[in-house]
């Protein structure tokens, strides 16, 4: 909208322009001779227009028109144009090349047809100003400079249309093919941001289902009441599963987050999630009660729970810690598990492989906000992952990137 106000208010000023040269142009004594007795006429017809364009100006910025009218401002642009050729001798005015702005408006305004539509309405509306023109004057001889003038006017208003439809239809075509390529890449990164989410968030859910059902299993073999009991437990995981799924194809979003708040929601989830692994949880919060953004909330809320994920899938841990702050400037988060442990560079490579989905994922979602992430870990010694997004620029440290290999635990 602001492009086509601006495309506007351009042309507008260029009609001013053109109109105050033909003010001036009016009182060359080539001119006056060609107007013969219309001279008065035609700069009083040059002034009216200017009034035309000024009324057109404040209708256009300040009022909300409708599209049909763009075809009356059209049709009184070349009655404009077509009154001073025929005002200023018609056959020989100079004024003819006025023609050109709407034919050069259409065009920027990537409007084949309009451009043809004027095209051919300009080429009938010289012809009628130069007969006009030169109604009751001395006849014109065939082969006569009239004649060649006229035909000169016809041939450049036809030449001119064809450039100008050429270049709006190709133009047009090309900012087509950009509007669907920008869709594309929406649509892909909408496909993308669906695929994390689906693995980040609802399949949270799904393993903690499996976890929970497969303990049923091994608890039914001595005790069939308490197995029943606990696979019966599992329908309140699923129905969390459910609820996360509607809202993640609503808004992509986590309902807990659109209705507590980030560090309610990780309370929330922890509390529920303990319920499912055979190991602890502890968590610590430092929290300055401060109001995150929404893609803050969203990353940090993912990233613990793949970091969770992980650690209950691979690390098999006693007791995972959880210590989290909350500040004005930034979001500092870390995961610590006493589990088997890894090699990180051995992790690294199926991230470039595009193996490591889960920690490729939350990467990607630290980066996302301005963060960064960093993993520790050696074989046999546990895992501590931490992250770190800015509220504020520059809080970061400048020696820290996130694009860096893991480091190993010292």
């Amino acid at each position: 909208m602001q492009s086509r106000h601006l495309k506007d208010r351009l042309f507008l000023l260029l009609y001013a322009l053109l109109l105050l040269y033909a003010l001036a142009w009016s009182h060359f004594g080539y001119v006056q001779q060609q107007a013969g007795g219309h001279a008065d006429t035609l700069r009083l017809a040059i002034v009216v227009a200017l009034v035309y364009v000024a009324a057109r100006a404040f209708v256009v910025m300040r009022l909300t028109v409708p599209p049909w009218l763009s075809w009356l401002w059209l049709a009184l642009d070349l009655t404009v144009v077509t009154l001073i050729v025929r005002l200023s001798g018609g056959v020989r005015s100079q004024a003819s090349l006025g023609y050109v702005i709407p034919l050069l408006t259409g065009a920027a305004e990537l409007k084949p047809t309009r451009v043809v539509v004027t095209g051919v309405a300009a080429g009938l509306l010289y012809v009628v100003a130069c007969w006009m023109a030169q109604a009751g004057g001395p006849r014109w001889e065939p082969g006569g400079r009239e004649w060649q003038f006229l035909a000169t006017g016809l041939v450049f208003v036809v030449v001119l249309t064809a450039l100008a439809t050429r270049y709006a239809t190709a133009e047009r075509g090309r900012v087509q093919e950009m509007t669907r390529l920008r869709e594309q890449v929406v649509l892909a990164d909408y496909r993308e941001r669906l695929s994390q989410e689906l693995h980040d968030g609802v399949q949270h859910y799904l393993v903690a289902a499996v976890c929970r059902l497969e303990l049923a299993r091994k608890v039914g073999e001595t005790d069939v009441a308490q197995a029943l009991n606990m696979a019966l437990g599992v329908r309140h995981t699923i129905r969390q599963g459910a609820d996360e799924l509607r809202y993640l194809v609503r808004r992509l979003r986590s309902p807990k987050l659109e209705r507590h708040g980030f560090v309610e929601a990780l309370r929330d989830h922890l509390a529920l999630y303990a319920d499912h692994v055979p190991f602890t949880i502890n968590l610590q919060i430092h929290d300055d009660h401060v109001t995150l953004p929404p893609e803050v909330e969203q990353a940090a809320l993912r990233i613990v729970q793949e970091a969770l994920t992980n650690a209950e899938k691979h690390a098999a841990p006693t007791a995972v810690n959880l210590t989290l702050s909350v500040t004005p400037e930034v979001v500092r988060g870390s995961i610590e598990d006493d589990g088997s442990g890894f090699d990180p560079a051995a992790v690294h490579e199926d991230v470039r492989t595009g193996q490591g989905l889960g920690l490729a994922g939350m990467r990607d979602r630290a980066q996302a906000v301005g963060g960064q992430l960093e993993l520790s870990s050696r074989p046999g010694e546990g895992s501590t992952l931490s992250f770190r997004i800015p509220l504020r620029p520059n809080t970061l440290p400048a020696e820290s990137s996130p694009d860096a290999d893991p480091p190993a635990a010292g």
